[in-house]
């Protein structure tokens, strides 16, 4: 065995993390807070908006011209 093959033999023990998006994260979370919720039934389904979605969103509004 070759040197070459030994250290491809050692890096393939320890593959790459996952990559998380965005969209991963957001959907994490919403089912962390889904399934800890308890009385309310819009958490539980997963509706609701975050402070930095309501940031988003009020920032969109404002910058619209009538």
């Amino acid at each position: 065995m070759s040197l070459i093959d030994t250290i491809k033999s050692i890096v393939a023990l320890f593959p790459k993390p996952p990559v998380h998006t965005e969209k991963d994260r957001r959907e994490a979370k919403r089912k962390i807070v889904a399934r800890f919720a308890t009385g309310n039934l819009s958490l539980q389904a997963g509706k609701y908006l975050t402070e930095k979605d309501i940031n988003k969103r009020r920032e969109r509004v404002l910058s619209h011209t009538f």
